[in-house]
Formats: structure tokens, C-alpha cells, sequence
């Protein structure tokens, strides 16, 4: 990562997003990729992109954005910006644990559609005659 000195040649302004890892895009020594999943919902429909960010990248990113987040705004600004990112790591955490129980429940249903449609409805690959 260096520090940007250039114009990019567009603008996507993220309002929401999401985070995932993806195992099978790694970088020359192995690391995954986070799956960064970010959307523009200021206009219907609204407008999304997917990005894929070796992890090995990341904390030097992060490390030049807070830099720069310091600079502009002081020191305070930048130790609230880590305060809430752990914050969020937190929720993050409990939010992943309590998925990976609820996919492990044998009475869970198997996707979104599956539960919202009692098992008659699949985004998952399932038949419609299948049990949920």
C-alpha cells in the first residue's frame, strides 16, 4: 500500500456495506481475502459493488486511513475511530458465533427464503419438496 497521491478515475460513495472472507482468492503467501461487499443506497435501485482486499493488506490500509484521519482531525479523533472499530469487532463477534450455532441447529432452517417461506421456497439449491 503506498499513500494516494492521484485522482481516481471514479467515485463510489459506500452508505452500507458488508464483510466476509473469501479462502479462495489468497495472496502470494497464502492470506485470504476479505470480502468487502459495500453499496450506494442514496439512489433506488440502489448501486453495490463487490471488492476483494487481501487481509495481509488491510492493517497497512487502515494504518494509512487512520493516519490521515489523525492528521485532519487530532489524536482524539483517531483513538474514537479504533474505540469503535473494536466496539464493532465486538458485535461482530457475537453476531458470527450466534450464525454459526444457529447453522449448526438441525432445526434451523436452511436459508433466508426457506424460513420466510416455512421450507416451501429455497435460495439455497434445495428442491421445494425438500424438508426445511
Amino acid at each position: 500500500m503506498h499513500l494516494s497521491r492521484s485522482e481516481p478515475s471514479g467515485y463510489f460513495l459506500a452508505t452500507n456495506g458488508g464483510v466476509g472472507m473469501n479462502f479462495a482468492h489468497r495472496c502470494a503467501h497464502g492470506s485470504p481475502a476479505f470480502s468487502l461487499h459495500l453499496y450506494d443506497e442514496r439512489d433506488f435501485p440502489p448501486k453495490d459493488i463487490a471488492i476483494l482486499l487481501y487481509s495481509c493488506l488491510a492493517p497497512e490500509l487502515f494504518g494509512v486511513a487512520l493516519a490521515h484521519m489523525e492528521l485532519a482531525g487530532g489524536s482524539e479523533a483517531g483513538a474514537e475511530f479504533v474505540k469503535e472499530m473494536f466496539a464493532a469487532r465486538d458485535r461482530a463477534r457475537e453476531a458470527l458465533l450466534a450464525h454459526l450455532a444457529e447453522r449448526r441447529d438441525p432445526d434451523a432452517p436452511c436459508c433466508e427464503a426457506g424460513a420466510r417461506s416455512q421450507g416451501r421456497e429455497h435460495t439455497c439449491g434445495r428442491s421445494t419438496g425438500s424438508p426445511s
